[in-house]
């Protein structure tokens, strides 16, 4: 059964942009380029619309400086790094740009734009309000005690086991040792992860705060009645859905 919501009549007549220039952009701290007065000027759809009001409202309440003036739908996004490569974007991803905001493209009237609220108030905490503090967390919880493990056990146990296994040409030793060489490299890694997540299920409990528990978690159960698999596969820096819905379910909101 097709879950996508009617928006009505699609594009806006051209002579409402100068309206909605004026009505997305007034909280804008600083001057729009060129480029981001053409995308502000963009056909939108009324949904489009929609969305883009609900996150100037969040912005003002969050006290976010620089809302974004146009909504971007896209099947894969850019991976980051050396080189160009895409990534599949999942359905519960959400990306800020300096003006402009992503959402994956299959989503695309599958929710109305009210049950994109605490997902929007969610991601916007989390980007502009604790991000900040994960480099600090990460140090503490992953870096700290990834140093006090790792360093004794390069020192004393790796580089000691590692030159004995060359010094016998024994594959298999050689082999057992290089895993646990890296093995504390991984344990940090799964460390961060953890941090990471544990950030943005804080963000959706702040964000159950903002706009209403009942209301998040009804968009959540939206979506897993959707069921998009990868939103329960492991990811290394994204809860899984069934983690979110688990995690407000047992908070008590404010």
């Amino acid at each position: 059964m097709d879950q996508r919501c009617d928006w009505g009549d699609g594009n806006r007549n051209s002579n409402n942009y100068p309206e909605t220039l004026s009505s997305l952009t007034g909280f804008l701290k600083r001057r729009l380029t060129e480029f981001e007065e053409d995308l502000a000027k963009a056909p939108r759809s009324s949904e489009d619309e929609a969305i883009l009001s609900i996150v100037v409202e969040l912005c003002k309440e969050l006290q976010v400086q620089n809302a974004p003036v146009y909504l971007d739908w896209v099947a894969w996004r850019d991976k980051g790094g050396p080189g160009f490569s895409l990534a599949f974007m999942a359905a519960d991803t959400i990306q800020w740009g300096p003006s402009w905001l992503t959402l994956p493209k299959r989503m695309k009237g599958m929710l109305s734009p009210e049950e994109w609220r605490p997902l929007l108030a969610s991601s916007l905490i989390y980007n502009h309000q604790l991000r900040r503090k994960l480099v600090s967390s990460e140090v503490k919880k992953a870096g700290i005690p990834g140093l006090l493990i790792g360093i004794p056990f390069y020192l004393y146990v790796g580089l000691p086991g590692i030159q004995r296994a060359f010094a016998s040409n024994s594959l298999s030793q050689m082999g057992l040792w290089s895993v646990f060489f890296f093995a504390p490299v991984v344990l940090v890694g799964l460390l961060g992860s953890k941090v990471e997540k544990g950030l943005r299920l804080r963000a959706d409990r702040q964000a159950a705060d903002l706009v209403g528990k009942e209301s998040f978690l009804s968009s959540l159960r939206k979506m897993k009645g959707m069921q998009f698999r990868e939103l329960e596969r492991w990811r290394p820096d994204i809860p899984k859905l069934s983690q979110r819905l688990g995690n407000l379910t047992k908070y008590s909101a404010r």
